[in-house]
C-alpha cells in the first residue's frame, strides 16, 4: 500500500536489473522478463516516490533514506512516540521503524543499533531507536470481539485474532488527542526478528499481558481458520502473514530447547488450498503480487516438502498468472509489482524445489 503524501516507500534502482533468466519453461519467466524491463525504465521516479518498496529489490542508499525520512516528525503523548508526516501516522504499525533497523546505517556500515539515536530534522531531535521500539510495544494489542478497545481493560479474545496498533496521537483540536488504530504488520516483523525471549511477557496500555509466542499464535490460529477474502483485505497483515511465520519459525528453529505449535507445512497447505485456489475474481493485483512473493518464501524455506501434486498445482497456477493477469504493467501500482518482482525471483531463485521429485533445493532468502 502506499503511504499518504509519498512518505512511505518502495522499490529499485541501481542494483535493479537481475541475472537475466534462462530460456526454458519455468513458469512465470516471461512474465518476470517482462517486469524486469518494465521496473528498469522506471527505477528513477519509483525510487524517489517510493523507497520503502523499491527496498525489496535493490539495495536502499544512505543519500536516499535520509531523503526520504526528512520529511518524518515524531510525537511524545502519554501513550509513546507516535512518526509521521504532517497529520498523518505511520502505515503498518511501525513502517518507519523498521525500514529503520533494516537499512539505516550511522557510521556507513553497520546496522543500526536500539541504542542509535536518529536525527529528526523536523524536530530538530534525535530519538533513540530503542525508545520508539519500547512505545510501540505498549500499543500493539489484540482486538476482543465485542468490545471497544478503551473498554478491554487487560482482556484478551476468546477466538484467534490479529494484532493491531492503537497510537494515541497528541495535539488534536482542541487539545484533545485522537486515537488511530493500524495493521500491525511491521511491527510484528520487529517483535520477531528482535524480542530475545519469544515467551516473555510485557503489558500493554490496555492492560493485556502480550508476548511475541501469543501474539504469533493468535495470528496463526485466525490464518488457519480465515477463510473470507473479503476479511483478508480490510487488514494488510494477512498479505504478509507467511512472511511473518517463516521469519518466527526460523527464529525459534535457531535456538535449542525452543518450540512452537507453527508446522511449516501446514502454513504451505493452508496457502496452497486457500490463496491459490481463489479465482481471478476474488484476488486483485495488490493480493496477486503478495501471493507471488509469499509463493517464493515458501519455496526459499528448506524446511517445507513439497510433493508432486502440491509442484504441479503451484507450476500450474504460476502459468495461469503469467497468461492471464498483469497484462498491462503500465496500469498496475508500482508498490505491488516490487511485491510481484521480489517473488518471481525467488521462484526462479529456487526453481529446483518445483522440479525435484524429493522437494529438496536451494535454502535461505537472498
Amino acid at each position: 500500500m502506499r503511504a499518504p503524501v509519498g512518505w512511505l516507500v518502495s522499490l529499485l534502482s541501481a542494483g535493479l536489473a537481475a541475472p537475466a533468466l534462462a530460456s526454458d519453461d519455468l513458469p512465470g519467466r516471461r512474465l518476470a522478463e517482462r517486469l524486469e524491463a518494465h521496473m528498469l525504465e522506471r527505477q528513477s521516479k519509483l525510487r524517489w516516490e517510493s523507497l520503502g518498496h523499491y527496498a525489496l529489490i535493490a539495495e536502499v542508499e544512505q543519500a536516499d533514506l535520509l531523503r526520504w525520512i526528512e520529511p518524518v516528525s515524531f510525537r511524545r503523548g502519554e501513550a509513546g512516540f507516535v512518526l509521521g508526516v504532517g497529520d498523518t501516522v505511520e502505515l503498518h504499525g511501525g513502517a518507519l521503524l523498521d525500514f529503520l533497523f533494516q537499512h539505516w546505517r550511522p557510521d556507513g556500515r553497520r546496522p543500526a543499533a536500539p541504542r542509535d539515536r536518529f536525527p529528526f530534522r523536523r524536530n530538530g531531535e534525535s530519538l533513540a531507536l530503542g525508545a520508539i521500539y519500547a512505545s510501540h510495544r505498549s500499543q500493539i494489542f489484540l482486538p476482543v470481539p465485542g468490545l471497544a478497545p478503551a473498554a478491554i481493560g487487560g482482556q484478551l479474545p476468546g477466538s484467534p485474532q490479529l494484532a493491531r496498533m492503537r497510537f494515541l496521537v497528541p495535539g488534536g483540536a482542541g487539545g484533545v488527542a485522537r486515537e488511530v488504530e493500524r495493521d500491525a504488520y511491521s511491527f510484528l516483523r520487529l517483535l520477531v526478528a528482535r524480542e530475545g525471549d519469544f515467551a516473555a511477557t510485557w503489558t500493554n496500555r490496555l492492560g493485556q499481558q502480550l508476548s511475541v509466542d501469543l501474539l504469533m499464535g493468535q495470528a496463526l490460529g485466525h490464518y488457519l481458520a480465515e477463510r473470507s477474502a473479503a476479511v483478508e483485505r480490510s487488514d494488510h497483515s494477512h498479505l504478509h502473514l507467511v512472511e511473518l511465520f517463516l521469519a518466527y519459525h526460523r527464529r525459534a528453529s535457531a535456538r535449542p530447547g525452543v518450540a512452537t505449535r507453527l508446522d511449516p507445512d501446514e502454513i504451505q497447505r493452508r496457502f496452497l488450498t486457500l490463496e491459490l485456489a481463489r479465482p481471478d475474481s476474488e484476488a486483485d493485483d495488490e493480493s496477486l503480487a503478495h501471493y507471488v512473493e509469499s509463493l517464493g518464501m515458501l519455496l526459499a524455506e528448506p524446511t517445507v516438502t513439497w510433493n508432486a501434486a502440491e509442484r504441479e498445482r503451484t507450476r500450474g497456477w504460476l502459468q495461469r498468472v503469467e497468461a492471464r493477469r498483469f497484462r498491462d504493467l503500465a496500469a498496475v501500482d508500482a508498490d505491488y509489482l516490487a511485491h510481484l518482482l521480489r517473488g518471481l525471483r525467488l521462484v526462479r531463485t529456487h526453481r529446483d524445489r518445483l522440479e525435484d521429485p524429493r522437494g529438496e533445493g536451494s535454502s535461505g532468502v537472498p
